[in-house]
C-alpha cells in the first residue's frame, strides 16, 4: 500500500490534499516542489504554463480540454519510475509537451494543420520517376506559447498553390514518410504573425551588391548544373554589424532586391575544408526597419595613395574623399561605373560593382553628364591585388556608396 504524503508545508495543507485543491495528480506537484523546493511562485508559474500549453493544443486539435489534461497527465505519469533519476536535457514535462500533439493526433485520429512561416521556397526539381518536388524551409509555431518556433526542411511533392511565396504565412500539415518530413497540405493563413517570432532564425540585413548570375560546373561530377549569385549584405550582429558576402541560388531576387531596406534572410553557414561559407536564402521586407550601421571597426582611409592602401589588402575600408567624376565604363560582362576620389593631395579610382547601392540621389544627370550631388562622398571597398603582364596591381572594389556630412 503507497505511503501517504502527510508533511505539511506553509498552507497547512499535505501534498495530497493541496494536489486535489490544485487538480493535478500528487506525483506531478511532487515533481514540482523535488525541482523547486519551497518556491511557491515559482511552482505555481511552471504548473501553469504546463497546462495553457495542453489547452493550446486542445484548442488546435479542437478536442476537450479536460481530455487532453487528463492524458497529457497519464502519458507524463508513465515515466514516474525515472523522475528521481532523470538526467535528459529537458524535463519529463517538457518531453512529454513536445510530443504530444502529433500523439494525440495520432491516437484521435486528428490531423489538423500548425501555422508556419515560409522562410525559403526551392526551385521545382524531377525525381528518378519524373515526380515534381521541392523543398521548403518552415519555421513552425511551437505548441507551448512564447517558446522558440521551429526551423523545418520539408519535401513537397507536386505543384504549389499560387500566391504562396516566401514570407507566406500559412497553415501547414507535415508527415514523416519514409524518412522524410514531408508537406502533405499548405494553404494561405489569415491568421497574423507576430510581431517577433520566437526563435527566429533570419538575419536583419541590407542589400549591399549582387553579381552576374554564374553556373557552377556540376555537370563534370555527373549532378546538374546550378545557377548562382554572389552576395555581399550589411548583416546585424547582436553588438552591431557585419559584412558577409555568400552565395544564393535566388538569382532573380537578390538581382532585384531593394537597396536601402532592411531585409529579412536566412544565412546557412557550413565548414568546407577549413573555411566559413554563408549559403544565403530568400528574402522578405523586414518589419524592423530602422537603419543598419555600418561595422564599427572597418577602417575609415582618408590617405587614398597606393602605399597607403596596400596595408589593407583583403581587407574592408572606407574611403573618404571629395567627389570628383563617375564614368561608365564598358567590361566584357556589361557596364560598370568607375568613381574618381581625391582627399588631401591623393587621388584614387574605385569601380563599382555590380549592383551595388549608390544612395538615392547621390548621381544625377544632366546634359548628358553624371555628377555628384554633394562634395564628399565614403565608399565601401574590398582592397586585394591582381597581376598583369606580371606586374601586381591594386584592386578597388565599391559595394556602397553614400555621401557624408560630419556632424
Amino acid at each position: 500500500m503507497a505511503a501517504k504524503n502527510t508533511s505539511k508545508g506553509k498552507t497547512g495543507m499535505t501534498i495530497d490534499e493541496l494536489a486535489r485543491k490544485m487538480n493535478v495528480p500528487t506525483p506531478y506537484l511532487r515533481l514540482k516542489i523535488g525541482r523547486y523546493g519551497k518556491d511557491q511562485k515559482a511552482i505555481l508559474a511552471s504548473i501553469r504554463r504546463d497546462i495553457g500549453a495542453i489547452a493550446k493544443i486542445a484548442k488546435d486539435l479542437e478536442i476537450d480540454k479536460g481530455e487532453a489534461q487528463k492524458r497529457f497527465f497519464e502519458q507524463l505519469l508513465s515515466y514516474r519510475d525515472q523522475f528521481d533519476n532523470w538526467n535528459a536535457p529537458v524535463t519529463p514535462e517538457d518531453l512529454v509537451i513536445g510530443g504530444f500533439k502529433k500523439l494525440l493526433s495520432k491516437q484521435l485520429c486528428i490531423e489538423k494543420p500548425v501555422l508556419a512561416l515560409v522562410l525559403d521556397v526551392g526551385e521545382p526539381r524531377k525525381s528518378s520517376r519524373n515526380s515534381t518536388f521541392r523543398w521548403i524551409n518552415l519555421l513552425v509555431e511551437n505548441d507551448i506559447a512564447g517558446e522558440p518556433w521551429k526551423m523545418v526542411r520539408v519535401i513537397h511533392w507536386g505543384q504549389l498553390s499560387s500566391g504562396i511565396t516566401s514570407g507566406s504565412s500559412v497553415f501547414v500539415t507535415i508527415e514523416d514518410q519514409s524518412g522524410f518530413n514531408t508537406l502533405t497540405n499548405i494553404s494561405k493563413s489569415s491568421r497574423a504573425l507576430p510581431d517577433e517570432i520566437p526563435g527566429d532564425p533570419r538575419r536583419r540585413v541590407m542589400n549591399l551588391a549582387s553579381s552576374l548570375t554564374l553556373t557552377s560546373r556540376a555537370k563534370q561530377e555527373g549532378r546538374d548544373d546550378v545557377s548562382y549569385v554572389f552576395v555581399t549584405l550589411l548583416a546585424e550582429t547582436e553588438h552591431g554589424s557585419e559584412i558577409i558576402q555568400g552565395t544564393s541560388v535566388k538569382t532573380d531576387r537578390w538581382q532585384n532586391a531593394p537597396h536601402g531596406v532592411a531585409l529579412d534572410t536566412l544565412i546557412l553557414e557550413k565548414t568546407d575544408s577549413g573555411s566559413k561559407r554563408s549559403y544565403v536564402q530568400d528574402w522578405q521586407i523586414s518589419q524592423n526597419q530602422e537603419a543598419i550601421p555600418m561595422p564599427s571597426d572597418i577602417p575609415v582611409i582618408f590617405d587614398l595613395s597606393p602605399e597607403s592602401l596596400a596595408m589593407y589588402l583583403d581587407e574592408w575600408v572606407i574611403l573618404d574623399g571629395l567627389a570628383i567624376t563617375v564614368t561608365e565604363k564598358e567590361g566584357a560582362n556589361g557596364n560598370f561605373d568607375v568613381i574618381g576620389l581625391q582627399s588631401f593631395e591623393t587621388e584614387s579610382s574605385v569601380i563599382v560593382r555590380h549592383n551595388a547601392w549608390i544612395q538615392e540621389g547621390l548621381i544625377e544627370e544632366r546634359v548628358g553628364m553624371r555628377y555628384f550631388t554633394v562634395p564628399r562622398i565614403r565608399v565601401l571597398t574590398f582592397l586585394s591585388t591582381y597581376e598583369v603582364n606580371g606586374k601586381t596591381r591594386l584592386s578597388r572594389n565599391a559595394v556602397a556608396v553614400w555621401g557624408y556630412s560630419p556632424g
